[in-house]
């Protein structure tokens, strides 16, 4: 089968309109970081892109499953499940899905008159060494929220929203070990009041939904 670039069965992307981006560059919000493409390419078998003259923006890929490739000049770098790469704008560049076990993923391109604060993970693999599943799901669903609200319609509110998303996306991604930080401290604050609601309690007949309520969560997310 030949490579194909999309049309992937589940898949779902948006792209902004030219007079949307136009709009993006001079609201004073949106200037700073803008979103013009982004979607998601489920089990993306027999995916390819090429770009000889690269692209107008910075192309950000985010590895949910399998495994692809992105190959920059003569560097060709792997990619798997909790992986980023951002391409920078204007590099020639191609990128693919493993022919055994496609990715899925993530996408966007964005670009904006402060590109630079993020300059340090342009052109660099990052991997997310994330130590539960919690701060991945944050993640998926701060890219949800940017799709759908750009879905929704291309008001000023909802674009301007997508750009502080985008900035935060980005910021957990340079600043890992403060994103990671800040989601432990709230895991360990949970287990410590469960620790101490049982001490507490200890010469009473306590229940698990009785600790659950104790620190405001369901049974299910204990």
């Amino acid at each position: 089968m030949e490579n194909i670039a999309e049309g992937f069965k589940g898949e779902r992307a948006i792209v902004t309109p030219y007079n949307i981006r136009e709009y993006q560059s001079r609201n004073d919000i949106t200037k700073l970081l803008y979103v013009t493409h982004i979607g998601y390419y489920p089990e993306a078998k027999h995916h390819y892109r090429k770009r000889e003259q690269g692209a107008n923006e910075n192309i950000l890929i985010y590895c949910d499953k399998g495994k692809g490739w992105i190959e920059l000049d003569t560097t060709r770098v792997q990619l798997r499940q909790n992986t980023i790469y951002i391409i920078p704008a204007n590099t020639p560049h191609a990128y693919g899905a493993d022919r055994h076990d496609p990715w899925s993923i993530l996408w966007l391109h964005f670009k904006g008159e402060k590109v630079d604060m993020f300059k340090t993970i342009l052109g660099k693999l990052i991997y997310l060494h994330d130590t539960d599943s919690k701060n991945y799901k944050d993640r998926s669903l701060l890219f949800e929220e940017m799709f759908q609200n750009l879905e929704m319609g291309y008001n000023p509110e909802n674009m301007e929203y997508v750009s502080f998303c985008l900035m935060y996306f980005l910021a957990s991604v340079k600043y890992l070990p403060q994103y990671q930080e800040v989601k432990d401290l709230k895991i360990d604050n949970v287990i410590k009041k469960c620790i101490f609601f049982m001490k507490d309690n200890i010469e009473n007949k306590i229940s698990l939904d009785d600790i659950a309520q104790s620190v405001g969560f369901s049974v299910s997310h204990l």
